[in-house]
C-alpha cells in the first residue's frame, strides 16, 4: 500500500540560501552516517537541493564545493562511478556560473 504525505512539500518556497543550507545539512549528516544505503539517501537529498539552485549564480562556488565534497564522500564508500559524476558536476558548476 502506498502512503500519502499529510503535508505537501514546502520546498518550492525555499530561497537559494535555504536550499544551500539543506544541501550542506544533508552532506554533514552523510559524513556522520556509517550505513552506505543511508549515506546514499543523504547524498540524493543533497543533490535535489543543489539541482534546485541552478538558477542562482551567486552560489556557483558553494554548489561546486558541495559537489566536490559529495564526490569525496561517495569515493570513500566505494561508489566510484557516482563520485566521478559529482566531480564532473563540480567542474561544470564552477565554469557554467562563473
Amino acid at each position: 500500500m502506498v502512503s500519502r504525505t499529510i503535508i505537501s512539500s514546502p520546498r518550492g518556497a525555499l530561497s537559494s540560501d535555504q536550499e544551500l543550507y539543506l544541501a550542506r545539512f544533508y552532506l554533514e549528516n552523510a559524513h556522520k552516517e556509517r550505513d552506505p544505503k543511508i549515506v546514499l539517501v543523504f547524498v540524493y537529498e543533497s543533490e535535489i537541493s543543489l539541482s534546485r539552485m541552478k538558477r542562482y549564480t551567486k552560489h556557483a562556488e558553494d554548489i561546486a564545493t558541495v559537489h566536490r565534497d559529495l564526490s569525496d564522500l561517495l569515493k570513500s564508500y566505494g561508489y566510484h562511478h557516482q563520485a566521478q559524476a559529482f566531480h564532473k558536476k563540480a567542474d561544470k558548476s564552477r565554469y557554467v556560473f562563473c
